[in-house]
């Protein structure tokens, strides 16, 4: 009978009738506790429809029934680091590691959560391995997303030791595997931005807004870099759109209104450096640029 209506359970879950499978499985449950596979599968279940505290607890009674559950123990790193829980994750990524040693999953998954903490040496170690194992069993895997993956977090690790070389290196790769990922485009623009190769940090800078949907913060670093190049009317454009979306700190302000210096339109440049002064009065190098702004409209007296 349990055995039933576990294989109805799963047979559910493979049909995507997910709320079903749900309560098929706590039916499977109730009957036979112990059985750890039950506790896995609603956990599958529960991730597909959403529900992430239940399924972490669902996962962590597969655990506690068997410890050496290594899929379970990766699942919870997986769902904790999707929570902000990293040092939890790294704990559940270790004992999977543990477990088997032969699964690059679980190597990727301890070395994406461990470059989270900045932990970059270790980090590298995880992520090589996952590229050895991979190029090693060439044909065994499947596709090339653990690839992918592996080489972005490989580039955030240079990233983090600022090796930009390096980086641009990996994050090369991973974008070659797969153009489509914001944050490995948006990690290339920054590394390439770092060696100075402003012109090429611009278009993937651009690509990366368009991945994005348009994120302040990517418009910022487009400005950057196109102000970097003396680009400044297209820098204003992209600082204004930031702007717009909401990045409004005195960061963003501040260079806009440096870039509306560089074009002569000191009018609107000294609107932005009164609202950066608001935001932070004691900035010595604001107060000096909106006196030279004050200045070159013939404003003396309030320079």
């Amino acid at each position: 009978m349990v055995q039933t209506n576990f294989k109805t359970a799963n047979q559910l879950l493979r049909e995507g009738k997910l709320d079903d499978a749900v309560a098929a499985y706590r039916e499977a449950i109730a009957l036979n506790p112990g059985f750890s596979y039950g506790h896995h599968n609603l956990g599958e279940a529960l991730v597909k429809v959403g529900r992430i505290d239940e399924a972490i607890a669902a996962f962590g009674q597969a655990v506690a029934i068997n410890p050496q559950a290594s899929w379970s123990l990766y699942k919870l790193g997986v769902l904790l680091q999707g929570k902000g829980q990293f040092q939890e994750a790294v704990g559940y990524f270790r004992r999977a590691v543990e477990q088997k040693t032969d699964v690059p999953e679980f190597y990727l998954g301890l070395g994406a959560v461990l470059v989270k903490l900045g932990q970059w040496s270790e980090a590298e170690q995880c992520l090589d391995k996952v590229v050895n194992m991979l190029y090693a069993n060439i044909g065994k895997f499947h596709g090339t997303s653990l690839q992918t993956e592996a080489y972005y977090y490989l580039g955030a690790t240079k990233s983090g030791q600022q090796q930009w070389s390096e980086a641009v290196e990996f994050y090369r790769r991973s974008w070659e595997m797969s153009p489509a990922g914001v944050d490995c485009c948006l990690g290339l623009a920054e590394a390439l931005g770092k060696l100075g190769q402003w012109s090429e940090a611009v278009e993937f800078y651009r690509q990366a807004v368009v991945l994005s949907g348009e994120s302040g913060e990517v418009l910022f670093g487009l400005a950057q870099a196109l102000g970097q190049l003396g680009r400044w009317e297209e820098a204003v454009v992209e600082y204004q759109r930031a702007i717009s979306l909401g990045f409004v700190g005195a960061e963003v302000r501040h260079h806009l209104g440096y870039a509306l210096g560089q074009l002569g339109r000191w009018e609107e440049a000294v609107v932005e450096y009164r609202l950066v002064v608001e935001v932070n009065p004691k900035s010595a190098v604001v107060r000096h640029q909106l006196g030279y702004g004050l200045m070159r409209l013939g404003r003396w007296r309030e320079a």
